[in-house]
């Protein structure tokens, strides 16, 4: 595989092909936070100041790198759950030409259950701060994403406004950040432009944009379908 410097990338792993030994998932994430040729967005995680994140709000920096299923393989996930393959065009920051997503079998209660199982399996082989998310998506979809140090919290709202999506349909969260967070925003995002970055509202992630630029205005959005969701998710921001 050709890395977007024109170098060869180290192999990967795929669904099946069993986990890594400690050393290698070392070795892993090592590769993870390393500079990725001298065309591609320099890894500023390790550099980032990180904050203490609640289930209410973070906003996160996605390590877009190390994948789920570096560790975890078909075999070992939980009954109910199964892996989905997606052939997707390569960007220019595309670590393999496969995505990979989980498909639940359940949904509710039985669905936060597999969920809970699968992060007690995979947050004990991670870096301390980092967490593993998932972000529904079209189809019954579930892309598992690895979040990394906290960039925002709570303390860092100054409000959340709940409006309807005129556009997308469902409603929409306007979120205004405190000068403090607009500050540590505007730096993270400046260190991390061209990666992504993983909001979390609810106790779930929400969104997972690609920074194209720092983002300096203090504002940020989510889109929530479910009306009582949506409002539940206001009041705990809002408090």
């Amino acid at each position: 595989m050709i890395g977007t410097s024109g170098q060869p990338r180290p192999a990967t792993r795929g669904p099946g092909s069993g986990a890594p030994s400690p050393e290698e998932l070392a070795k892993l994430i090592e590769q993870a936070q390393s500079p990725r040729g001298p065309q591609a967005a320099p890894s500023a995680l390790p550099a980032l100041a990180s904050v203490g994140c609640d289930a209410s709000f973070c906003v996160r920096a996605v390590d877009d790198v190390l994948s789920v299923f570096e560790v975890l393989d078909e075999k070992s996930l939980p009954e109910g759950v199964s892996v989905k393959e997606e052939q997707v065009p390569s960007g220019p920051l595309a670590v393999r030409p496969l995505r990979h997503f989980l498909r639940f079998s359940a949904e509710g209660a039985a669905r936060t259950a597999l969920e809970s199982e699968l992060t007690k399996r995979f947050n004990g082989a991670l870096p301390s701060g980092y967490q593993l998310l998932f972000l529904r998506g079209p189809a019954g979809n579930i892309r598992t994403l690895i979040g990394g140090p906290g960039l925002l919290n709570r303390s860092h709202l100054a409000s959340a406004k709940l409006e309807q999506d005129e556009f997308g349909g469902g409603f929409r969260l306007a979120l205004a950040l405190s000068d403090e967070g607009k500050r540590l925003l505007t730096a993270a995002t400046t260190a991390l432009e061209q990666r992504r970055i993983v909001i979390v509202a609810g106790g779930e992630a929400r969104s997972m944009p690609l920074v194209l630029e720092p983002i300096t205005g203090g504002n940020l959005s989510i889109t929530i379908k479910d009306k009582l969701e949506a409002e539940a998710v206001h009041k705990a921001l809002a408090r």
